[in-house]
């Protein structure tokens, strides 16, 4: 399966709307878009970089979220390795 690695802000460059069959891990400035309801329900799992949402305020309403899964630095390397191909977005 695609991992789609989202490391912008979605008001500065939008996630892709189409259906993917791809999973997306928001990092940096992506994981302004764990805030935005509706913005990757198109994927078929959602990861957060738990140590950016909370550089940034987030981590509370990113928990709000049931479909989320809020990872650490270790689980991001297992899901680049697991999965292929990476595209950065």
């Amino acid at each position: 399966m695609m991992l789609i690695i989202a490391n912008s802000s979605p008001f500065v460059k939008a996630l892709p709307s189409e259906q993917t069959n791809a999973a997306i891990i928001l990092c940096q400035d992506g994981v302004i878009a764990a805030t935005l309801s509706g913005s990757w329900l198109q994927f078929n799992a959602v990861y957060a970089l738990e140590s950016d949402l909370i550089a940034r305020g987030l981590l509370a309403a990113a928990k709000e979220n049931d479909k989320l899964s809020i990872i650490n630095l270790s689980q991001f390397v297992e899901l680049t390795t697991s999965h292929s191909p990476i595209v950065n977005w």
